[in-house]
């Protein structure tokens, strides 16, 4: 079965370790947020200040912030994301489920309208304070732009109550896999994903290299897509000595590891030679770069010249060595 989840709650409710119990109990679930490009923004300006936050929890003036002039600018810009990135997951696979773990009352119908079912996560108020107080946030969210949860709960399709312990917490998953209605993935939507996560592929590829290229230094472009919904790229580095030298994959697949994300999704591009009058155009990835790839996404899509292809079928003979045996 596959589904789509949009949880809604009061901060503190506890969709986020709903959702990690979602996961927990079906391999085939995977997690996005809405606030994720918040998330970055927060984190990369406290990175240009110099400040510490990699063990704090979210300031939450600055989130407010950022999100509500969003939401001014274009009311839809976060849900629409979020939305692009479930299409992408599930049409390259149809097995996989998506739970969006922080969805927010003013999302929800555009949520719905994109397939996704709305739980409503409620917990005890002094638990739920409890748990923000344990979060140890920089500052509390002011909700300037009024887009949490208030007093008036909104009106969801199932309901979970999160006041139990941990065992009672992978209890209300398990009722919820079993409540959920099948939503399989539409064909002719999967097509269209498709299209889109190639174009978007080839586009973030392209500027990759376009703004870097070097004759003999910096020619291929890569762009991949994690199971996070997230994007990395990479660009070929050429060395004196050949040996030296690595394929822009590997800096894509760097960036996604580091992020916890494994790859699904990836296309390779080659910058033409300023003699050449042409685009840049797709290429499939070299032989080493498979073996690379293989080891941690053999089921990857891959964007080829003549269409796609899964890239364990671009490697029929792999080498399966020993050393991995007990470390994955």
């Amino acid at each position: 079965m596959t589904a789509r989840v949009a949880l809604v709650g009061r901060p503190g409710a506890g969709k986020t370790s709903l959702a990690a119990a979602l996961k927990a109990r079906d391999g085939h679930w995977l997690q996005l947020t809405m606030a994720r490009p918040l998330y970055a923004a927060q984190a990369a300006l406290f990175d240009r200040m110099g400040v510490p936050h990699h063990e704090l929890g979210q300031d939450g003036e600055l989130l407010s912030f950022l999100g509500g002039h969003i939401r001014q600018r274009d009311p839809q810009a976060l849900t629409r994301r979020v939305i692009e990135r479930a299409d992408w997951l599930q049409a390259l696979s149809s097995e996989r489920s998506v739970v969006i773990s922080d969805a927010r009352p003013v999302d929800l119908d555009e949520l719905r309208y994109a397939g996704f079912t709305v739980v409503l996560v409620r917990a005890p108020e002094e638990l739920r304070l409890a748990r923000l107080q344990a979060r140890d946030d920089l500052t509390e969210n002011p909700d300037s732009a009024g887009v949490e949860l208030k007093a008036q709960e909104p009106t969801a399709d199932l309901y979970v109550d999160t006041a139990g312990s941990l065992a009672d917490l992978e209890a209300s998953a398990e009722t919820l896999l079993r409540d959920l209605p099948a939503a399989p993935y539409p064909a002719q939507a999967e097509a269209v994903a498709l299209k889109e996560l190639g174009r978007t592929l080839y586009r973030e590829a392209s500027a990759a290299i376009t703004g870097v290229y070097r004759p003999s230094r910096h020619q291929l472009g890569c762009a991949m897509l994690g199971d996070d919904g997230e994007l990395a790229t990479g660009v070929h580095v050429e060395a004196e000595v050949g040996r030296a030298s690595t394929c822009a994959e590997n800096g894509a697949l760097a960036q996604t590891i580091a992020r916890g994300a494994k790859p699904v999704a990836m296309m390779t591009v080659r910058h033409p030679r300023p003699e050449e009058t042409r685009d840049v155009e797709i290429m499939p990835p070299c032989g080493l770069c498979r073996e690379l790839l293989c080891g941690y996404g053999p089921d990857a899509m891959v964007w080829l010249p003549s269409g796609q292809a899964r890239l364990k079928d671009l490697l029929l003979h792999r080498y399966v060595g020993t050393k991995w045996r007990n470390n994955g």
